[in-house]
């Protein structure tokens, strides 16, 4: 029995030093944002917050932790899913793709402003929103509608 607690001990121990994992960070304009760090962590992707974020929220194009600074590459599958007090969202030109429902079921979310950079757009993104319209860049490869 020591030895099965001793050894997920271990694993436990390992898989909390071997990756960052998530962190949080209070951008420009109050609202608390939480970020996954990709597969190589030379980059971040905007994770689900813990809390609902409302009216205005510009993602950064980089963050700084631990006096390093990370380029915002993409959102996450259901990162805003649900929040239904977001207003608007300006997306920077580092933010590649945006995931599938990332911003599902934001029926106060009127505005978005993405970058001609978003190479990929998953679906449901956008379902239940308030947008009625939006430009697309030219470099869109991946759109799936719904």
């Amino acid at each position: 029995m020591k030895k099965i607690f001793c050894l997920l001990l271990l694993v436990c121990f390992c898989s909390y030093a071997s990756g960052i994992g998530s962190i949080v960070v209070v951008n420009g304009d109050g609202v608390r944002l939480y970020y996954n760090f990709n597969d190589d962590e030379t980059a971040v992707l905007v994770a689900k917050p813990k809390g609902r974020p409302s009216g205005k929220v510009v993602i950064p194009a980089s963050i700084e932790y631990e006096s390093v600074t990370y380029p915002v590459i993409g959102i996450e599958d259901g990162a805003f899913e649900s929040c239904g007090s977001l207003t608007e969202v300006y997306i920077p030109s580092s933010v590649k793709t945006i995931g599938s429902s990332a911003f599902k079921d934001c029926e106060s979310l009127s505005l978005i402003q993405v970058s001609d950079e978003v190479t990929s757009i998953g679906e449901s993104a956008f379902e239940a929103t308030a947008i009625t319209s939006f430009t697309i860049g030219n470099k869109i490869a991946t759109l799936n509608s719904k």
